[in-house]
């Protein structure tokens, strides 16, 4: 996805990059609303982007890369957090047993 093509387009006279964007994290929310339906992304009381505006200027190679991001990130933390589960485990298995 080009978040700045995205900026422009949906950018609606709305100030770029947005006051709720730190660091750069309107490409996960943009990842969200090209790959979820709009039921699911956005709550009526809560929405920081129209996903409609955002849909309406995706391509399908940018909904492949939605969910390609989505499912690496997924992923990503998935790992991460076996890798804990494991490392601690393992490391609680050797407290309990008393070997070093």
């Amino acid at each position: 996805m080009d978040v700045p093509v995205l900026d422009s387009r949906v950018a609606e006279g709305k100030p770029r990059p947005c006051p709720w964007d730190g660091v750069g994290g309107r490409l996960v929310w943009y990842a969200y609303a090209v790959a979820l339906p709009e039921f699911f992304f956005n709550d009526m009381n809560n929405r920081q982007l129209m996903t409609s505006d955002v849909k309406k200027y995706t391509t399908s190679a940018d909904r492949l890369r939605a969910w390609a991001f989505m499912i690496a990130g997924h992923g990503f933390v998935l790992l991460v957090f076996t890798a804990v589960i494991l490392i601690l485990g393992d490391s609680l298995s050797r407290v309990l047993s008393g070997s070093p």
